[in-house]
Protein backbone atom coordinates (compact mmCIF):
# COMPACT_ATOMS: atom_id res chain seq x y z
CA UNK A 1 0.00 0.00 0.00
CA UNK A 2 2.84 2.39 0.83
CA UNK A 3 4.47 1.75 -2.53
CA UNK A 4 1.27 2.56 -4.38
CA UNK A 5 0.70 5.74 -2.36
CA UNK A 6 4.25 7.00 -2.94
CA UNK A 7 4.05 6.08 -6.64
CA UNK A 8 0.87 8.13 -6.98
CA UNK A 9 2.50 11.02 -5.12
CA UNK A 10 5.56 11.06 -7.41
CA UNK A 11 3.32 10.93 -10.48
CA UNK A 12 1.41 13.96 -9.22
CA UNK A 13 4.65 15.83 -8.55
CA UNK A 14 5.88 14.99 -12.05
CA UNK A 15 2.67 16.31 -13.58
CA UNK A 16 2.93 19.53 -11.59
CA UNK A 17 6.50 20.00 -12.84
CA UNK A 18 5.31 19.50 -16.41
CA UNK A 19 2.64 22.17 -15.88
CA UNK A 20 5.35 24.59 -14.73
CA UNK A 21 7.56 23.82 -17.72
CA UNK A 22 4.65 24.02 -20.17
CA UNK A 23 2.18 26.69 -18.96
CA UNK A 24 -0.18 25.96 -21.85
CA UNK A 25 -0.85 22.54 -20.29
CA UNK A 26 -1.41 23.86 -16.76
CA UNK A 27 -5.23 23.86 -16.78
CA UNK A 28 -5.43 20.42 -18.39
CA UNK A 29 -2.97 18.86 -15.93
CA UNK A 30 -4.71 20.40 -12.93
CA UNK A 31 -7.99 18.92 -14.18
CA UNK A 32 -6.36 15.52 -14.64
CA UNK A 33 -5.07 15.58 -11.06
CA UNK A 34 -8.50 16.60 -9.77
CA UNK A 35 -10.20 13.71 -11.56
CA UNK A 36 -7.61 11.18 -10.44
CA UNK A 37 -8.22 12.13 -6.81
CA UNK A 38 -11.98 11.70 -7.45
CA UNK A 39 -11.52 8.06 -8.50
CA UNK A 40 -11.17 8.38 -12.28
CA UNK A 41 -8.52 6.17 -13.88
CA UNK A 42 -6.52 8.08 -16.48
CA UNK A 43 -4.13 5.73 -18.26
CA UNK A 44 -1.71 8.38 -19.59
CA UNK A 45 -2.21 11.84 -18.06
CA UNK A 46 0.27 13.50 -20.41
CA UNK A 47 -1.67 12.36 -23.47
CA UNK A 48 -5.07 13.33 -22.07
CA UNK A 49 -6.62 16.78 -22.61
CA UNK A 50 -9.50 17.76 -20.33
CA UNK A 51 -11.06 21.22 -20.21
CA UNK A 52 -11.84 22.83 -16.82
CA UNK A 53 -15.61 22.61 -17.38
CA UNK A 54 -15.58 18.81 -17.79
CA UNK A 55 -16.88 16.43 -15.13
CA UNK A 56 -16.16 12.70 -14.91
CA UNK A 57 -17.59 10.40 -12.24
CA UNK A 58 -15.68 7.71 -10.36
CA UNK A 59 -14.52 4.37 -11.75
CA UNK A 60 -14.46 5.66 -15.31
CA UNK A 61 -11.42 4.71 -17.41
CA UNK A 62 -9.95 7.24 -19.83
CA UNK A 63 -7.46 5.86 -22.35
CA UNK A 64 -4.55 7.79 -23.94
CA UNK A 65 -5.16 10.54 -26.48
CA UNK A 66 -8.65 11.44 -25.26
CA UNK A 67 -9.89 15.04 -25.57
CA UNK A 68 -12.81 15.97 -23.30
CA UNK A 69 -13.75 19.49 -24.31
CA UNK A 70 -16.10 22.32 -23.32
CA UNK A 71 -19.09 21.17 -21.23
CA UNK A 72 -18.63 17.41 -21.44
CA UNK A 73 -19.97 15.28 -18.58
CA UNK A 74 -19.17 11.56 -18.24
CA UNK A 75 -21.00 9.19 -15.87
CA UNK A 76 -19.76 6.38 -13.62
CA UNK A 77 -18.10 3.15 -14.79
CA UNK A 78 -17.66 4.38 -18.35
CA UNK A 79 -14.83 3.52 -20.74
CA UNK A 80 -13.50 6.17 -23.12
CA UNK A 81 -11.34 4.37 -25.66
CA UNK A 82 -8.13 5.90 -27.12
CA UNK A 83 -8.11 9.09 -29.18
CA UNK A 84 -11.72 10.14 -28.63
CA UNK A 85 -12.74 13.76 -29.15
CA UNK A 86 -15.86 14.51 -27.09
CA UNK A 87 -17.31 18.00 -27.37
CA UNK A 88 -20.33 18.98 -25.25
CA UNK A 89 -21.24 15.35 -24.63
CA UNK A 90 -23.25 14.16 -21.62
CA UNK A 91 -23.38 10.43 -20.86
CA UNK A 92 -25.12 8.27 -18.31
CA UNK A 93 -23.39 5.42 -16.47
CA UNK A 94 -21.79 2.25 -17.88
CA UNK A 95 -21.18 3.66 -21.37
CA UNK A 96 -18.45 2.73 -23.84
CA UNK A 97 -17.38 5.31 -26.37
CA UNK A 98 -15.09 4.83 -29.37
CA UNK A 99 -14.05 6.97 -32.32
CA UNK A 100 -14.66 9.28 -34.23
CA UNK A 101 -15.91 12.69 -33.06
CA UNK A 102 -19.01 12.84 -30.89
CA UNK A 103 -20.36 16.33 -30.35
CA UNK A 104 -23.29 18.27 -28.88
CA UNK A 105 -25.12 15.14 -27.74
CA UNK A 106 -26.42 13.39 -24.64
CA UNK A 107 -26.27 9.66 -23.87
CA UNK A 108 -28.32 7.57 -21.45
CA UNK A 109 -27.09 4.58 -19.46
CA UNK A 110 -25.52 1.42 -20.90
CA UNK A 111 -24.90 2.97 -24.32
CA UNK A 112 -22.32 1.43 -26.66
CA UNK A 113 -20.86 3.59 -29.44
CA UNK A 114 -18.17 1.89 -31.49
CA UNK A 115 -14.91 3.28 -32.81
CA UNK A 116 -16.43 4.32 -36.13
CA UNK A 117 -19.87 5.40 -34.91
CA UNK A 118 -20.27 9.16 -35.28
CA UNK A 119 -22.98 11.23 -33.62
CA UNK A 120 -23.72 14.95 -33.81
CA UNK A 121 -26.53 16.86 -32.11
CA UNK A 122 -28.17 13.66 -30.87
CA UNK A 123 -30.15 12.56 -27.84
CA UNK A 124 -29.44 8.91 -27.12
CA UNK A 125 -31.57 6.91 -24.67
CA UNK A 126 -30.65 3.93 -22.48
CA UNK A 127 -29.31 0.63 -23.85
CA UNK A 128 -28.74 2.00 -27.35
CA UNK A 129 -26.15 0.20 -29.47
CA UNK A 130 -24.26 1.53 -32.47
CA UNK A 131 -21.11 -0.53 -32.46
CA UNK A 132 -19.98 -0.37 -36.09
CA UNK A 133 -19.57 2.35 -38.70
CA UNK A 134 -22.60 4.66 -38.73
CA UNK A 135 -23.58 8.32 -38.73
CA UNK A 136 -26.40 9.70 -36.60
CA UNK A 137 -27.00 13.41 -37.06
CA UNK A 138 -29.81 15.42 -35.45
CA UNK A 139 -31.28 12.16 -34.15
CA UNK A 140 -33.36 11.14 -31.15
CA UNK A 141 -32.80 7.46 -30.39
CA UNK A 142 -35.07 6.19 -27.63
CA UNK A 143 -34.31 3.30 -25.26
CA UNK A 144 -33.25 -0.03 -26.71
CA UNK A 145 -32.57 1.10 -30.27
CA UNK A 146 -30.08 -0.94 -32.32
CA UNK A 147 -28.28 0.79 -35.17
CA UNK A 148 -26.71 -1.57 -37.71
CA UNK A 149 -23.38 -1.14 -39.45
CA UNK A 150 -23.37 1.39 -42.28
CA UNK A 151 -26.54 3.18 -41.15
CA UNK A 152 -26.74 6.83 -42.18
CA UNK A 153 -29.27 9.47 -41.20
CA UNK A 154 -29.54 11.71 -44.25
CA UNK A 155 -30.14 14.94 -42.35
CA UNK A 156 -29.11 17.53 -44.94
CA UNK A 157 -31.01 18.24 -48.15
CA UNK A 158 -29.11 21.35 -49.22
CA UNK A 159 -31.28 23.81 -47.30
CA UNK A 160 -30.10 25.82 -44.31
CA UNK A 161 -31.77 23.61 -41.68
CA UNK A 162 -30.75 20.08 -40.72
CA UNK A 163 -33.62 17.58 -40.62
CA UNK A 164 -34.42 15.36 -37.63
CA UNK A 165 -34.66 11.57 -37.37
CA UNK A 166 -36.59 9.95 -34.50
CA UNK A 167 -35.99 6.30 -33.66
CA UNK A 168 -38.69 5.16 -31.27
CA UNK A 169 -38.21 2.69 -28.43
CA UNK A 170 -36.84 -0.70 -29.47
CA UNK A 171 -36.46 0.12 -33.18
CA UNK A 172 -34.05 -2.13 -35.07
CA UNK A 173 -32.13 -0.57 -37.95
CA UNK A 174 -30.55 -3.12 -40.28
CA UNK A 175 -27.17 -2.93 -41.92
CA UNK A 176 -26.49 -0.26 -44.55
CA UNK A 177 -29.81 1.55 -44.12
CA UNK A 178 -30.34 5.15 -45.27
CA UNK A 179 -32.90 7.10 -43.26
CA UNK A 180 -33.87 10.22 -45.20
CA UNK A 181 -34.92 12.89 -42.70
CA UNK A 182 -37.28 14.19 -41.54
CA UNK A 183 -38.50 10.74 -40.58
CA UNK A 184 -39.90 8.76 -37.64
CA UNK A 185 -39.25 5.05 -37.15
CA UNK A 186 -41.95 3.63 -34.85
CA UNK A 187 -41.58 1.52 -31.71
CA UNK A 188 -40.01 -1.91 -32.34
CA UNK A 189 -40.15 -1.33 -36.09
CA UNK A 190 -37.57 -3.12 -38.22
CA UNK A 191 -35.69 -1.56 -41.12
CA UNK A 192 -34.42 -4.28 -43.46
CA UNK A 193 -30.76 -4.24 -44.40
CA UNK A 194 -29.90 -2.23 -47.50
CA UNK A 195 -33.07 -0.13 -47.43
CA UNK A 196 -33.47 3.56 -48.19
CA UNK A 197 -36.41 4.80 -46.13
CA UNK A 198 -38.08 8.09 -47.04
CA UNK A 199 -41.44 7.80 -45.23
CA UNK A 200 -42.41 7.32 -41.58
CA UNK A 201 -42.58 3.68 -40.49
CA UNK A 202 -45.41 2.64 -38.10
CA UNK A 203 -44.75 0.81 -34.84
CA UNK A 204 -44.04 -2.94 -35.09
CA UNK A 205 -43.79 -2.74 -38.90
CA UNK A 206 -41.12 -4.13 -41.23
CA UNK A 207 -39.90 -1.66 -43.85
CA UNK A 208 -38.06 -2.92 -46.93
CA UNK A 209 -36.90 -0.79 -49.83
CA UNK A 210 -34.73 -2.70 -52.30
CA UNK A 211 -34.60 -3.20 -56.02
CA UNK A 212 -34.90 -6.77 -57.28
CA UNK A 213 -31.55 -8.49 -57.64
CA UNK A 214 -30.53 -9.42 -61.18
CA UNK A 215 -27.27 -11.02 -62.19
CA UNK A 216 -26.47 -10.12 -65.76
CA UNK A 217 -23.47 -10.99 -67.87
CA UNK A 218 -24.03 -8.96 -71.00
CA UNK A 219 -21.59 -10.92 -73.15
CA UNK A 220 -23.17 -14.27 -72.36
CA UNK A 221 -26.81 -13.63 -71.45
CA UNK A 222 -29.93 -12.23 -73.12
CA UNK A 223 -33.62 -11.81 -72.29
CA UNK A 224 -35.69 -14.91 -73.04
CA UNK A 225 -37.94 -13.87 -75.95
CA UNK A 226 -40.67 -16.23 -74.71
CA UNK A 227 -40.66 -14.88 -71.16
CA UNK A 228 -39.13 -11.46 -70.49
CA UNK A 229 -38.89 -12.20 -66.78
CA UNK A 230 -36.04 -14.60 -67.40
CA UNK A 231 -32.57 -14.50 -68.85
CA UNK A 232 -30.95 -17.20 -70.94
CA UNK A 233 -27.51 -17.94 -72.27
CA UNK A 234 -26.92 -16.46 -75.72
CA UNK A 235 -26.80 -18.97 -78.52
CA UNK A 236 -23.51 -19.32 -80.28
CA UNK A 237 -23.43 -17.95 -83.80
Amino acid sequence: MKTGRWSCCWEDIFLLLISLLFPSRKNHIQKVLELKRAGVRIIDPLLTFIDPGVTVKKNTIIHPGVHLLKETHIGENCVIWPYQVLINITTGDNCEIGRPIKSDSSLGNNVKLGETAEIRRCKIGNNVTSVHHSYLGDTIAEDGVNVGAGTITCNFDGSSDKKQTILKKGAFIGTNANLVAPIIIGEEAIIAAGSTITRDVPAHALAISRSREQIIFSDYWEKDPDNQKYWRRKSKK
